[in-house]
């Protein structure tokens, strides 16, 4: 009898930790929208809008336009978001330029911008990091940079 109560609880505990194991499996990938205008002294100069879906390796696209105020300008960059990553309220991505306009002077793919957003807490405003084109190739990962910005609109995270 004892014999059979221990592989019993052997068994029992087998159990525990395979469904404990399933319990934490990794979360589905965050979602992204991002839709708004960094600002410089209170001056709206370039409106963003991305999606993006991922965990590292991600799917969406990304436009961004430049502007004056409320007034678009005809200078856009657009590319896919190829990497995501999220931290708590701050999101990070990296898009390739497949396009830009008026004039494209690289190769289209061959440089890529990240970005970094935060979502205001607690009556703090949202913040932008805007980088520069790089090669793609430089980017390895996309994890959150510094946000020194002012960003006026709106970050979905799910």
């Amino acid at each position: 009898m004892r014999k059979g109560l221990t592989r019993f609880g052997i068994a029992t505990v087998a159990a525990a930790a395979l469904a404990a194991g399933a319990g934490q499996a990794a979360a589905a990938p965050a979602t992204v929208s991002i839709d708004g205008s960094m600002q410089v002294l209170g001056l709206n100069i370039l409106h963003v809008d991305a999606q993006g879906q991922g965990d590292g390796p991600a799917t969406g696209t990304y436009v961004a336009t430049g502007q004056i105020g409320n007034t678009p300008l005809p200078v856009q960059v657009t590319g896919p978001v190829t990497c995501l990553r999220v931290q708590g309220n701050t999101v990070s991505l990296v898009y390739p330029i497949t396009t830009a306009e008026p004039v494209m002077v690289f190769a289209p793919d061959s440089m890529a911008i990240q970005i970094t957003v935060r979502k205001g807490e607690n009556g703090a405003p949202n913040m932008i990091g805007y980088g520069l084109p790089m090669p793609s190739s430089s980017f390895t990962d996309c994890l959150p940079g510094a946000t020194p910005l002012m960003f006026d609109g709106t970050i979905d995270i799910s």
